[in-house]
């Protein structure tokens, strides 16, 4: 913490309103990812108006930081705008982040519950991510298609992606991944023999 006060101080001192911004989202995501999602939000709500303002073009990534810390602290309607608002800038800008915000919302999607719009916001991530060449984010999104694919009960196509995601995982050498993917073939292949 005394490292950000001393980061958004400075900037502040030196009048730079974008680095202290910029400093909030970086709080943002640290206090998110170790698990302080109050903290996280805060910050990632005094960084928003700064980026809106002064970094439009990261705007898609500052409200997909911002839907994540929302989800964590259990705001999933906030989280919701969010992701919708980051969407639609991502899709007009064709914005980088877009596969990743088309994959986050289909990850919730797929927790409640709506498996056939996962499956397709999943699929549009995934032809952006093969085409943009991102292997890991392709090895990762097909597992998720494929768990999108087998709550909806349709075996046949789940066990495609998760053989496409291992043949990949398998190629990154991302051994917890592959462990991931052999469960999720096990559990699919025990389903189906009962």
């Amino acid at each position: 913490k005394g490292v950000f006060e001393r980061l958004a101080t400075r900037a502040r001192e030196m009048g730079n309103t974008l680095q202290v911004g910029m400093a909030c989202q970086r709080w943002g995501v640290l206090n998110r990812e170790q698990g302080d999602s109050a903290i996280a939000v805060e910050a990632d709500n005094r960084a928003l108006p700064i980026i809106e303002r002064l970094r439009p073009n990261f705007l898609p990534v500052m409200l997909l930081e911002l839907a994540k810390a929302e989800e964590k602290h259990g705001d999933s309607r906030a989280s919701s705008e969010h992701l919708s608002r980051a969407l639609d800038i991502a899709e007009r800008l064709n914005h980088p982040d877009l596969p990743q915000i088309l994959r986050t919302i289909a990850e919730g999607r797929t927790l409640s519950g709506d498996y056939s719009m996962a499956v397709e916001l999943h699929t549009k991530a995934l032809r952006i991510f093969r085409d943009n060449g991102y292997r890991a984010a392709t090895a990762g999104t097909l597992a998720d298609l494929g768990v999108a694919y087998a709550r909806l009960g349709d075996d046949i196509s789940a066990e495609r992606r998760y053989q496409e995601s291992l043949q990949c995982a398998r190629q990154l050498a991302d051994v917890s991944l592959q462990e991931l993917l052999i469960t999720l073939l096990a559990e699919l292949d025990l389903r189906n023999h009962d």
